[in-house]
């Protein structure tokens, strides 16, 4: 818009310029038609007008002089202007280019724009994803601890001989180094006695005659002999080092490679215990939830059966027939079959039967478990009984010693989980503006261990 307001401008103040030249133009030629009107009509008069009309034609001469230096720059301004003109529109095809341009940038963001916000939905879904193997991983954490005992142990006592038989071959590669750093001393010792006998040999060459010369050369051959003996010796005992060595070291790598596959096997066995033990857990909900139930039943039959004893007491001293307590143990009998029933296992497999046999001690805990709830929570029937007061009594004793005074432990299990809390989003924040693989892993591991402590203090309440 401003450049098509400028061209405007620009060509207005040309039209305008090219409009008073040609009125300046018309004023001149009226006035040299004047001139020579005048000139004419003075023609016939007096001859003392000579010098007037010599004058008037010097500015007639000057007159169209000054009109031909006007249609010169008249035509100088149609030129400029046409090269004008042709400026304009080579500025309204660079305009058109740019707005292609444009229009084509323009595309481009919005796919980027696109792309941009298909990123963000795929990392809210893997957001999700994380989420949700975070749960899974903390489920696995709780699962495994009880199972992952004894094979911890294993492995602790395998890795302990290993330690043993690697230290073991290390301190005999260390006794093989001290015996060679021996030969190696002895073989320098030689050297030095060699070095020591040339010497005197030198000496003695100098100062005794050729006859004991012989003596002492046959001596020195002797002695070199016995060199290049001890020499051979030091070095067939440096290559049986070096291949002990190198045959120690074979071995270590075998056996580390060994060790490798044995943890890789102990990991594949520790995945199945995983899954075994997600079984057994909700197997275990299921019995857990039926118990309950059960043992709800059964003790709303007591007080029935209690409330029937006591009312057959008051009515007759001797047992008589009654139908309702035939029912009544009918159905106590029912109930007794119904729960050695729903404690017997419903699936019967080797597997399962290998992974009960290794949660024994979970079940008797369990049982313990419902022993005390059994004494602790009595059942609350409101359509026939209420319950004791002496048990009541007994339940508010047994949960005042048991829990201490809250109020305290309540604060500081909310304070500490307000710290969880605000490095959790923190490290949030961190991996969402972090770009490094690693940093984004170790980032990972840090939000895992602090949901793995949030959960423990929400369990602990």
């Amino acid at each position: 818009m401003f450049q098509r307001e400028q061209r405007n401008t620009t060509n207005s103040g040309y039209k305008s310029s090219s409009n008073a030249y040609v009125m300046a133009m018309k004023a001149l030629q009226e006035k040299i038609k004047l001139m020579e009107t005048q000139k004419n009509d003075l023609q016939p008069c007096n001859k003392m007008k000579i010098n007037d009309e010599e004058n008037l034609s010097q500015q007639i001469q000057e007159l169209r002089n000054q009109n031909e230096t006007l249609s010169i720059q008249v035509q100088r301004q149609q030129n400029d202007k046409e090269n004008i003109n042709n400026y304009i529109l080579q500025i309204e095809a660079l305009q058109s280019d740019r707005l292609i341009q444009l229009k084509e940038y323009q595309d481009r963001v919005g796919d980027l724009i696109k792309k941009i916000e298909d990123g963000k939905k795929e990392r809210q879904e893997m957001q999700s994803q994380i989420d949700q193997l975070q749960k899974q991983l903390e489920q696995y954490k709780l699962n495994e601890r009880g199972l992952m005992q004894k094979v911890d142990q294993q492995k602790l006592d395998e890795n302990q001989k290993q330690i043993e038989q690697i230290l073991d071959l290390k301190h005999r590669l260390e006794q093989g180094q001290s015996y060679t750093k021996k030969l190696e001393k002895k073989y320098e010792k030689l050297q030095n006695e060699k070095n020591q006998l040339e010497s005197n040999y030198l000496d003695y060459k100098e100062k005794c005659p050729i006859f004991k010369l012989q003596e002492y050369e046959k001596q020195i051959q002797i002695y070199r002999g016995q060199l290049e003996e001890k020499e051979r010796a030091f070095l067939r005992m440096m290559d049986e080092i070096q291949n002990q060595r190198q045959s120690t070291e074979d071995q270590l790598t075998r056996r580390i490679q060994e060790l490798l596959n044995k943890s890789n096997e102990y990991q594949s066995k520790i995945h199945k215990l995983t899954i075994e033990l997600k079984d057994l857990s909700l197997k275990h909900q299921q019995l857990q939830l039926r118990l309950e139930y059960e043992e709800k039943n059964n003790k709303f039959s007591r007080k029935r059966l209690r409330n029937v004893s006591s009312s057959e007491d008051q009515d007759l001293d001797m047992p008589i027939y009654n139908p309702n307590q035939y029912q009544i143990n009918n159905y106590n009998q029912k109930v007794a079959k119904l729960n050695f029933e729903y404690l017997q296992p419903q699936m019967s497999s080797p597997r399962f039967e290998q992974s009960l046999v290794k949660s024994n001690a979970l079940k008797q805990a369990i049982k313990d478990c419902l022993e005390d709830m059994k004494q602790t929570t009595p059942y609350k029937s409101d359509q026939h009984f209420q319950v004791d007061q002496s048990l009541l009594q007994q339940q508010h004793s047994k949960k005042k010693l048991l829990s201490p005074p809250m109020s305290a432990r309540n604060n500081e299990t909310e304070y500490q989980l307000k710290q969880l809390n605000d490095r959790y989003e923190q490290l949030i924040r961190q991996a969402q503006k972090e770009s490094d693989f690693k940093q984004k892993a170790q980032i990972r591991k840090e939000l895992l261990d602090l949901a793995e402590q949030i959960k423990d203090i929400n369990r602990k309440q």
